[in-house]
């Protein structure tokens, strides 16, 4: 099922959303036409989505009506037998109220819209357009880079966090990864940002990859004929770097536990030192300088050991705007612009099993 969500930045933002069944025969079930599935609180567009397998799809940042970014984050559950009531109740009634949208100009849902219900999930903690967004199977949320001001001197974020949907474990329970149930645990947290320094980004995982926290990010940008892989590409020098930061996370965690601080507040003062000690170690040893020009490449972020490896530069010199997707082993790019031309160019990267996918193994095609 394909679905299309807000969008619009021409005379103003929508609000709904629509599936359409691509498998089957047509005119079977969704099939023969695009369907409504509800509308999300708040109109926008130059947002991320993703979806958490084949059971949740989100809608994440954006462009709001009006001059600022958004960090509005939404969630549309697809399996009917589950439910947000239990897990949710710390955000209230998150449900998306057609009595209180925000933005499209007086947009009024219709019935068929009201039969789809989207749950509005706390805001990413640093508001942002034009960035990545991607889900693993087990509710983790990623969102990677993007701009977070219309302001031309002020260049994309190399920031990136995580937010966990409450989800069912293999024995059927529900929960969240956590044994709390305050708010403050249901909230994005920071993790390491873009190696390469601020960049607008997509982002996309394999449903069928070997590596189940292995998510695909693609910054746009300029490649740099290689000089990326100046960028921790071994594990060895990634393993250096994080262990560094790791230790500097920890002993900010003990910190704020010393002082008196909540687990929940030391932990997320703790992956904040972390992120900020990440850059700071791959700066000093590699050289990279984090506020330069935006560099284009194909990373593969670990989301459980929360580092990057560089797999490639892009096909094209200068390559923006284009989206990713990722099916059986290959990371595919298609559209966007370079050297200022819109482009219908395609290409894809091996990133499956046989040892392909490695930093410096590979080729576009």
């Amino acid at each position: 099922v394909v679905f299309a969500v807000g969008g619009g930045g021409v005379r103003s933002n929508l609000h709904d959303a629509e599936a359409l069944r691509v498998e089957g025969t047509p005119g079977e079930g969704l099939g023969s036409s695009w369907e409504p599935r509800g509308f999300v609180s708040e109109a926008r567009h130059a947002v991320a989505a993703c979806a958490t397998g084949d059971w949740g799809i989100y809608l994440i940042g954006g462009w709001g009506d009006g001059d600022s970014c958004t960090g509005a984050a939404d969630a549309l559950i697809l399996d009917d037998a589950f439910s947000f009531a239990d897990d949710f109740s710390v955000f209230g009634d998150s449900k998306a109220d057609p009595r209180s949208l925000k933005g499209g100009r007086g947009w009024v849902p219709s019935d068929a819209d009201l039969k789809s219900r989207w749950r509005s999930l706390p805001p990413l903690s640093t508001p942002r357009k034009l960035h990545a967004a991607a889900g693993l199977r087990d509710g983790r949320l990623f969102a990677f880079g993007g701009r977070t001001s219309d302001d031309p001197n002020v260049g994309p974020t190399d920031s990136a966090e995580t937010f966990r949907v409450p989800s069912m474990s293999d024995d059927g329970s529900r929960g969240v990864g956590s044994s709390s149930s305050s708010a403050s645990s249901h909230a994005w947290k920071p993790v390491s940002p873009l190696p390469a320094g601020g960049a607008c980004a997509c982002a996309c995982v394999d449903d069928a990859d070997r590596r189940a926290d292995a998510v695909y990010v693609l910054t746009w940008g300029a490649s740099s004929g290689g000089s990326t892989k100046a960028v921790p590409t071994t594990r060895s020098k990634a393993n250096r770097i994080d262990k560094r930061a790791r230790k500097a996370g920890e002993a900010a965690r003990l910190a704020a536990l010393a002082r008196g601080a909540t687990e929940d507040v030391a932990v997320a003062e703790g992956n904040a030192a972390r992120a900020a000690a990440h850059a700071a170690e791959e700066k000093k040893e590699i050289g990279v300088a984090r506020s330069g020009a935006e560099v284009g490449g194909l990373w593969r972020y670990d989301a459980d050991d929360d580092t990057y490896a560089f797999l490639a530069d892009l096909p094209l010199q200068e390559w923006y705007g284009f989206t990713a997707a990722a099916f059986e082993g290959w990371v595919y790019a298609i559209g966007g612009s370079t050297k200022g031309r819109w482009t219908g160019a395609a290409f894809r990267f091996p990133v499956g099993g046989g040892g392909k996918g490695d930093a410096g193994d590979g080729e576009w095609e």
